[in-house]
């Protein structure tokens, strides 16, 4: 995005050597994600500091997300990077802003759920955003939306709106378990100002793009059917 190349990395700690040889109550460096900067000659070092990790809420504390911006522009200029706890999925990027979708699911045994024993199954995409400006990073909140995301093609942002698709529920071959499919529209601070839910009931997404003020999707069982959709109005999506 002009003169930067962001990048977006998981990375998922090395416990085993660290634990072999005491290394983590003496702060370890396998733990935090290394880096090496051909510039320096030297080896792989720790990318940040302890105190310099923060984490995306709520927290997946298996992994590491790194976001990292180089300028194409300046050789001498330095790699900005930050460090969160956390996982992502997929990602979506637009000229001014980065989103990172972490996708959650709930299930419960389903004996315990029909007999009122337990929770519903459920499954939650939570959208992270971040703001780029001249190679800057920096977060700007998150929202969450029912349901799953198919890839970064379910994700969208247009005139400071952003749009996502999303599958809630498997499809069945008996029919039982019933599926639906979404487009939520959520305002800049993330929050759902437009929802269109209950699309194919019993299908799931199979292709998602959005261009302007139009949604399309795919969606399948045994037809592909194909919805235009209308996002000129965020508070009131519509099926054209």
């Amino acid at each position: 995005i002009g003169g930067s190349a962001y990048i977006i990395v998981n990375s998922y700690p090395r416990y085993y050597p660290a634990y072999e040889s005491g290394g983590i109550a003496e702060g370890n460096s396998t733990i935090i994600p290394l880096y090496r900067d051909s510039r320096s000659g030297s080896g792989l070092a720790p990318a940040f500091g302890c105190a310099d990790v923060s984490y995306l809420p709520p927290i997946d504390a298996e992994s590491f997300i790194t976001i990292a911006s180089i300028s194409m522009t300046d050789d001498d200029a330095d790699v900005k990077k930050e460090i969160m706890v956390g996982s992502g999925q997929n990602v979506y990027a637009s000229q001014q802003s980065l989103f990172v979708a972490d996708t959650q699911w709930n299930y419960q045994i389903m004996p315990l759920a029909r007999s009122g024993g337990g929770a519903e199954n459920t499954e939650k995409t939570i959208v992270h955003k971040f703001s780029l400006e001249n190679g800057g990073i920096s977060y700007r909140g998150s929202g969450e939306v029912p349901g799953r995301i198919l890839n970064q093609f379910s994700m969208d942002e247009y005139n400071g709106y952003f749009r996502i698709a999303t599958t809630e529920g498997r499809v069945s071959r008996s029919g039982e378990a019933m599926s639906s499919n979404n487009i939520y529209v959520l305002s800049d601070g993330m929050n759902i100002t437009g929802r269109l839910e209950g699309i194919a009931p019993g299908e799931q997404i199979y292709s998602a793009r959005f261009m302007g003020s139009r949604g399309y999707l795919v969606t399948f069982k045994k037809i592909d059917p194909f919805f235009v959709v209308d996002l000129a109005d965020p508070a009131n999506p519509k099926i054209l």
